[in-house]
């Protein structure tokens, strides 16, 4: 009787490591394929907010083979638009890097500046600017800035090839889904042998 009370909190235990790695995989998947699920999602929700549109579309009677190619470039071009918009507004601010560093490093004296006399007030010593400077380096963040933003740019573009894709591909199944489902529900009844 206690082997199979031992075996049974073994079974728990192992089921529960096993739990773990499965959830700690499906994180790892789902970092690898974000390329790919990312644009994924996106485009199924574009496409699901332009359901209705579609939809009233038809309705009018208005040529499928119109509707979607209308939806599609209208709301590619938008996107497109707000991306070029970010992407040069993005290079603006890292060309004009050198007068948002000085910028930066008023604002971080000022900063540097309150923590001190925080700090002051609390252990009753001043910690030099310098060396509170060197700890926070203007330069060395808007570099950083500068290389994250174009690797986000960079990102997105190959991202928005995706979305377009699969955003294309979900406007012209959406429409059919009742079909579908009638389809798959009619398959699965049982048939008489």
């Amino acid at each position: 009787m206690g082997n199979n009370t031992e075996t049974f909190k073994v079974d728990q235990t192992s089921k529960k490591i096993l739990i773990v790695f499965l959830i700690v995989l499906i994180f790892y998947l789902l970092e690898i394929f974000s390329p790919i699920i990312i644009p994924l999602c996106f485009a199924f929700l574009f496409a699901t907010l332009f359901q209705p549109l579609t939809s009233f579309l038809r309705g009018k009677k208005v040529p499928f083979w119109l509707t979607i190619p209308i939806i599609s470039i209208l709301t590619l071009g938008i996107v497109f638009v707000i991306y070029v918009v970010l992407s040069s507004t993005i290079a603006e601010v890292v060309q004009n890097n050198t007068m948002l560093v000085t910028q930066l490093e008023q604002k971080s004296e000022k900063v540097i500046e309150s923590i001190n006399s925080l700090i002051y007030s609390f252990t009753g010593e001043k910690f030099s600017t310098a060396e509170l400077t060197k700890m926070i380096n203007p330069n060395e963040i808007m570099s950083n800035l500068g290389q994250s933003f174009l690797a986000s740019l960079t990102s997105f573009t190959g991202g928005f090839f995706w979305f377009s894709i699969y955003y294309v591909v979900f406007l012209i199944s959406l429409p059919n889904y009742k079909k579908y489902f009638n389809y798959v529900i009619d398959e699965t009844k049982a048939k008489p042998a």
